[in-house]
C-alpha cells in the first residue's frame, strides 16, 4: 500500500468524476449529528485520495505500525528469515510447519514425519501478512474470498518462528481459524466489501490502517473540498471531516481504545463492528470486557487503555491526559526519541530532579522515565513478545504467589453495562475464551434475573453451551413467537438461533423441524459453510441425497481443509452406491488430516464388505496406530483379524 508521487493530477480528475456522482454533503445537511461523516452515507475514500492534500502526513504514518498493519505477501513487507529458521514442531499434535518463497510467493508447508520419511504433506500459499513487523507478522490465505490465517508467524523481538498465539498446547487449528471481522476491522483499514451472511468472507480488502480510522470516512469532505468549501480551522471547526485535535480528550481516547482495548466485545443490538466512527462513544456500538483475578498482575497484548485508565497519571487528569499526550499517531514509535516521552512525564512531573532513583539505575535505563515507570513484559496472550505496561506506577510488584481466584468480567469502556450486555459477557467469555462452568453459572444467575420472558436468544444460546438441547426446544416451543429470526445481520445473530434449534431438534431426532430451522440459518447467512455443513448431514438423514450433495459441492469450494465435511460427502457417496468415489473422499478426509480416525474406519468397512480383509487390515492398523488405546479401533482390529483368521 504505497502510493505513487506521480499521481496527483490524475486522481484528482478522478476524484471530481467520482464525487460528482457521490453524495455532496453541505452545511445545510439533514443529519443530526455535528460531524457529516457520523452518517452512513458518508463513503470511505483510501489514503491515497487523502494524501492529495496531506502528502507529507500520510508518508510518514505509512511507516507507523498502523501504517503497516496489513499488505500483500511480498518480501518486502515480510521481515522473516524463513530460509535460516529450522521448521516449527507442535510436538503435542506431531505437525511441522516451515515457510519459504517460492518466487515471489510466500508458502506455508505442513508436514509430518516418520523416520525421516515425509508421511504427510500440505502446502497453502500465502495472500496477506497481518503485523506491522515490531512485534509479529501472522500469514492470512483466502479461499473462495474466505479469510484465514496460516499455522506460522514470525516473532520480531526473538528472530524467531513458532506457532501463533492460540494454537499451543494442542489448540492448533491449522489452517482452520478464520479471520473475521472484528480481527480485521481493527488490523486493517475499514473493509467496506465484507459480505454480509458470512463470518470471513471479504470481496476485497484495504491494505493498512489509513487516515480515515482516527479521522472518519472521507467522501464528504472530499466532496466539500472540490467544490470550493473552505473552512479556516484555525478558527473554527470544518464538521465534514474529525480532526481528533479538536475533540475533547475523552473523545480522542474512545477512538484509541476502538482498537488498543482487546477483549471480549459485546456489540449492542443491531450494531456491527463497522458502525464505530471517531467522535462517537465507544460504548453505544460495544461494551469491552476483561476478567478481573485476585493475585494477578498479567496483562494481554492489546490492553494499553486498560492498564493506562489504573494509572493514577490518567486518573487525575481525564479530561486532559491521553493517549496523544504521549503518542503522535501521525509518526513512528521507532523514530518518536526518548526525550519526546520524557517530557510528556515533565509537563506534570517538573524537572529530572523529581526522580528519586540512584544514578547508576538511572543510568541502566539511560535516563529514560518509561524504563523504570512502565517495564517492558511478556503478555498473557503472546508468546516470544514483550510490551511496554500502560499501567504507569512508581513500584512494580509483578510475582504474586497466590492463587489466581476469579472475580467476575469487567466493562472497561462503560461502568454502568445493562443486563443483556452482562448476560452475553459470560456467554461469550465461555464460548470464545475460557470454557469454565462458572462463567455459564454467572450467566444463568443473571439470565434468571432476568426472566424466562427475556432474551429468549440468550437463553437458547445458554442452553446450547450447556448442551442442554431438550430446554432448548421447550423455550422455542414457549416464546416461538418472539423468534422471528429473520433480520440478517453482520453478526448473523438470528441465523446462529436457527441454528442452535436446528442442532437441538437434530439431538432430539425431530429432523422435520432441523431441517426448517436449517434453512432458515442458511438463508439468513448463507456464506457460513458450518450451517451448510449440517444441512448436508440431516439431507442424509431424511434421504435427501440431491439436497446434500448440492450443499458438499458448495462445502468442497471452501472448507477444503475440513476433513468432516471429506468424511460426510464420502458416506452420502458410499450410500448412493459410489464407493470408489466414497474411498477418493475417506481419503481425502486422511490426506487434510491424517489423526482423523472416522475416515480410517469407513475404509476400513468398505474393503470388509467387499470381502477384501487385507486391504481392511491395512487400514485399521494406520488407524490403530495413531490411537493405540481406543477401544472401538481395537475391536474392530479384532474383528477384520478373526475374518482373516477364518478364511
Amino acid at each position: 500500500m504505497r502510493f505513487s508521487r506521480t499521481w496527483p493530477g490524475a486522481l484528482f480528475l478522478l476524484s471530481i468524476l467520482i464525487f460528482s456522482l457521490s453524495l455532496c454533503t453541505n452545511q445545510e445537511a439533514k443529519e443530526e449529528l455535528a460531524y457529516w461523516n457520523h452518517s452512513d452515507t458518508v463513503r470511505y475514500v483510501g489514503i491515497e485520495t487523502c494524501a492529495g492534500c496531506h502528502r507529507d502526513i500520510a508518508e510518514s504514518f505509512q511507516h507507523t505500525g498502523m501504517g503497516l498493519s496489513y499488505e500483500h505477501a511480498h518480501r518486502g513487507k515480510s521481515i522473516a528469515d524463513f530460509e535460516n529458521h529450522p521448521p516449527v514442531y507442535d510436538s503435542v499434535l506431531d505437525y511441522f510447519y516451515r515457510a519459504y518463497w517460492k518466487s515471489d510467493t510466500l508458502m506455508v508447508e505442513e508436514f509430518r514425519l516418520d523416520n525421516q520419511d515425509t508421511i504427510h504433506k500440505i502446502t497453502q500459499s500465502i495472500d496477506y501478512i497481518i503485523g506491522s513487523g515490531q512485534h509479529t507478522q501472522s500469514n492470512i490465505f483466502q479461499i473462495d474470498n474466505h479469510f484465514f490465517q496460516a499455522p506460522i508467524t514470525w516473532y520480531a523481538q526473538k528472530g524467531m518462528a513458532d506457532l501463533p498465539p492460540g494454537y499451543e498446547g494442542g489448540e492448533n487449528s491449522r489452517f482452520s481459524r478464520i479471520i473475521g471481522l472484528e480481527c480485521m476491522s481493527c488490523h486493517n483499514a475499514m473493509p467496506a466489501e465484507f459480505v454480509m451472511g458470512s463470518e470471513n468472507k471479504f470481496k476485497n480488502v484495504p491494505q493498512g490502517i489509513d487516515c480515515e480510522r482516527c479521522h472518519g470516512p472521507g467522501s464528504a469532505h472530499v466532496a466539500k473540498i472540490l467544490r470550493g468549501d473552505l473552512t479556516d480551522t484555525s478558527k473554527y471547526i470544518d464538521y465534514s471531516i474529525v480532526n481528533p485535535k479538536k475533540l475533547s480528550a475523552q473523545l480522542r481516547f474512545e477512538i484509541c481504545q476502538r482498537c488498543h482495548l482487546q477483549g471480549n466485545a459485546v456489540l449492542q443490538p443491531d450494531k456491527s463492528f463497522l458502525d464505530f466512527r471517531p467522535g462517537m462513544i465507544l460504548r453505544d456500538i460495544m461494551d469491552i470486557y476483561l476478567p478481573r483475578y485476585e493475585n494477578d498482575h498479567s496483562f494481554i497484548m492489546a490492553s494499553h487503555v486498560d492498564r493506562f485508565t489504573q494509572s493514577k497519571c490518567y486518573q487525575s487528569a481525564p479530561q486532559t491526559f491521553d493517549c496523544t499526550s504521549c503518542h503522535n499517531p501521525h509518526k513512528s514509535v521507532r523514530l518518536t526519541g526518548t526525550e519526546s516521552f520524557n517530557n510528556s512525564c515533565m509537563n506534570c512531573h517538573a524537572g529530572p530532579e523529581v526522580c528519586s532513583e540512584k544514578p547508576e539505575k538511572k543510568a541502566l535505563h539511560k535516563n529514560n522515565c518509561v524504563g523504570c515507570h512502565m517495564p517492558k513484559s511478556g503478555s498473557s496472550d503472546i508468546p516470544h513478545v514483550t510490551v511496554h505496561d500502560h499501567f504507569i506506577r512508581k513500584n512494580y510488584d509483578t510475582i504474586s504467589r497466590k492463587e489466581k481466584i476469579f472475580a467476575g468480567l469487567a466493562a472497561i469502556n462503560n461502568k454502568e453495562p445493562n443486563l443483556r450486555s452482562r448476560i452475553y459477557a459470560y456467554i461469550q467469555q465461555y464460548e470464545r475464551f475460557e470454557p469454565s462452568t462458572y462463567l455459564l453459572d454467572s450467566a444463568a444467575i443473571l439470565l434468571q434475573k432476568a426472566g424466562q420472558e427475556q432474551y429468549p436468544e440468550g437463553w437458547i444460546h445458554y442452553y446450547y453451551l450447556r448442551q442442554n438441547f431438550r430446554a432448548i426446544l421447550n423455550h422455542h416451543k414457549l416464546y416461538s413467537t418472539n423468534l422471528e429470526l429473520d433480520k440478517k445481520s453482520y453478526d448473523n445473530a438470528h441465523a446462529w438461533t436457527a441454528f442452535r434449534i436446528a442442532e437441538a431438534a437434530n439431538q432430539t431426532r425431530d429432523y422435520k423441524l432441523a431441517w426448517t430451522y436449517i434453512e432458515k440459518a442458511i438463508d439468513l447467512a448463507p456464506y457460513i459453510p458450518e450451517f451448510r455443513s449440517k444441512a448436508a448431514v440431516l439431507a442424509i438423514k431424511n434421504r435427501d441425497f440431491a439436497a446434500a450433495n448440492t450443499q458438499f459441492e458448495k462445502l468442497e469450494k471452501v472448507l477444503i481443509y475440513d476433513p468432516s465435511m471429506w468424511n460426510n460427502h464420502g458416506f452420502l457417496l458410499e450410500n448412493t452406491g459410489q464407493e470408489n468415489q466414497a474411498l477418493k473422499a475417506y481419503q481425502q478426509a486422511i490426506d487434510v488430516d491424517p489423526l482423523y480416525l472416522p475416515a480410517y474406519v469407513k475404509i476400513t468397512g468398505i474393503f470388509a464388505r467387499k470381502g477384501e480383509f487385507q486391504n481392511a487390515l491395512e487400514w485399521i492398523n494406520k488407524a490403530q496406530r495413531i490411537a493405540p488405546n481406543n477401544q472401538e479401533i481395537l475391536e474392530i482390529q479384532s474383528w477384520v483379524v478373526q475374518q482373516i483368521n477364518t478364511k
